[in-house]
């Protein structure tokens, strides 16, 4: 699980699922300096139960909204918060909605 991510909007409709991701990841690198390795979506983005495109292992949570990109890194479960139900949690990521 992640304790630190970038929320990514991504409504661009005529492009793929891996498109979105691989356009998130190509952002996430260039302003952190670092690749991501993890990507959650809504479920209804997912229709099996993950997504592996290069380095990001995408899953579906139902916390995260249409559209919607919690893209960041992967601790391995090390010093890890559970994913918190309530949208509120996400004020604390660098929402974005395109490019800043």
């Amino acid at each position: 699980m992640m304790n630190f991510g970038m929320l990514w909007l991504d409504d661009d409709h005529r492009a793929s699922l891996v498109t979105k991701v691989d356009r998130a990841a190509a952002y996430y690198q260039r302003k952190y300096g670092q690749a991501a390795n993890f990507c959650l979506v809504h479920p209804s983005m997912l229709a099996q139960p993950y997504l592996r495109t290069g380095r990001v292992l995408v899953r579906a949570h139902r916390s995260i909204q249409p559209d919607c990109f919690w893209i960041g890194l992967d601790d391995g479960g090390r010093n890890s918060f559970p994913l918190v139900q309530d949208r509120q949690a996400f004020l604390a990521v660098d929402l974005l909605s395109g490019h800043s």
